[in-house]
C-alpha cells in the first residue's frame, strides 16, 4: 500500500451534489468529512505497517507519532461528520453518501485499471 495523498481522497466529493441547493454547502462538506475520516484511517494504517518494516530503525517513532496524529484527526473529523447530519435532512444524507460511495467505487475502479495496464505495459 502507498501512502495515502488527501488530494486523491477528496476528488470523489466534487461529485457530490444536494437534492436541495440550499443545503449544498452542508452536503458538500459532510462529504469531505467522510473522505478526511478515511483518508486518516488509512493513514495511521499505513504509518503502522511502516513502523514494523522500520522497527530497528529510528524512524520507527516518526512512524508512531504519524499514526497517533492520524488517529487524532480521524475521531476530528468523525466529530464533525456528525455535527453536520445533525444539521442536515435525512434524506440529504442518504444521497450525499449514495453518490460519495458511488464516485469513490469509480475511483477505485479507475486506479485498478490504471495499474493493471502499468503491469502489463513492463
Amino acid at each position: 500500500m502507498e501512502q495515502p495523498t488527501l488530494s486523491v481522497y477528496l476528488l470523489p466529493c466534487k461529485d457530490v451534489v444536494a437534492i436541495n441547493p440550499k443545503h449544498q454547502g452542508k452536503v458538500k462538506k459532510l462529504a469531505e468529512a467522510y473522505r478526511k475520516i478515511d483518508f486518516h484511517a488509512d493513514t495511521a494504517m499505513w504509518a503502522s505497517d511502516q513502523e514494523g518494516v522500520a522497527e530497528k530503525t529510528s524512524r520507527r517513532k516518526t512512524f508512531q507519532s504519524m499514526e497517533r496524529r492520524s488517529l487524532g484527526q480521524e475521531e476530528k473529523w468523525f466529530d464533525k461528520s456528525v455535527d453536520l447530519e445533525e444539521q442536515l435532512p435525512d434524506r440529504e444524507i442518504r444521497n450525499a453518501l449514495d453518490m460519495l460511495y458511488r464516485a469513490v467505487d469509480e475511483l477505485n475502479g479507475l486506479a485498478e485499471f490504471a495499474r493493471e495496464v502499468m503491469v502489463r505495459s513492463r
